[in-house]
Order: structure tokens, then sequence, then C-alpha cells
């Protein structure tokens, strides 16, 4: 039961995280994206954030269908999977967009530091 209450402008509305399979083409897309100002920056974070988002609801709906009912062992499989499966990766990627963030020559407009 996702909230839905956030329009996507990204991600499809109708995208549901499955396997890693899936969600590692809009990782690529997102690392494979060259930027040439500040505005195409200001919005490959917006891209970067909302994919974080919809992977941190999924991860916590998971955990919640899990501790409400701990008797469903289909449930606590679903949630270790995404653990197991997908978290892992999801860490790794995000690491690789902090990268291409940090080295972002249009980073310091952000701030206005130089």
């Amino acid at each position: 039961m996702q909230s839905g209450t956030s329009r996507r402008r990204f991600i499809p509305a109708d995208f549901r995280i499955q396997t890693w399979e899936q969600l590692f083409p809009w990782y690529q897309q997102l690392l494979q994206v060259e930027i040439h100002s500040k505005e195409e920056l200001q919005d490959w974070i917006l891209k970067c954030d909302e994919l974080k988002a919809i992977i941190d609801e999924e991860r916590a709906w998971r955990f919640i269908r899990k501790t409400c009912n701990t008797t469903d062992e289909t449930i606590a499989a679903e949630y270790l999977r995404f653990m197991t499966d997908i978290h892992p990766n999801v860490i790794e990627q995000d690491h690789l967009l902090s990268i291409q963030f940090y080295h972002c020559p249009f980073r310091k407009e952000l701030t206005g530091q130089e």
C-alpha cells in the first residue's frame, strides 16, 4: 500500500520494485547524464531524490508489513529478499551518484561557494 501522495516526474507512477534488475536501469540513466549547467544539476538532483524516495518507501512498507504480520512467511521473505538482493546494490549505486555529484563543476554554484 504505497501512499502515492507526491507526483513523480522521473519514475512512472505505476513502477513497483520487485527485483534489482528492474531498478538498475534507473541508476544507469542517472549515472550517464552529462550535466552542463546549474539548472541541469538541480533537475538531476530531483531525479536522484525521487528514486531514493521510492526505494526508501518500498523498504519501509516491506518492514511495516513484516512487523505487523509476523506469522506470514511470504511477507518476511519479501522483506529479506529486498534487504539481501536489492538494498546492497542500492547502497553501491547511491555511492556512485554521490561521487558524480561531488565531481560536478556546477555543485559549488548551488551554495554560492567558489
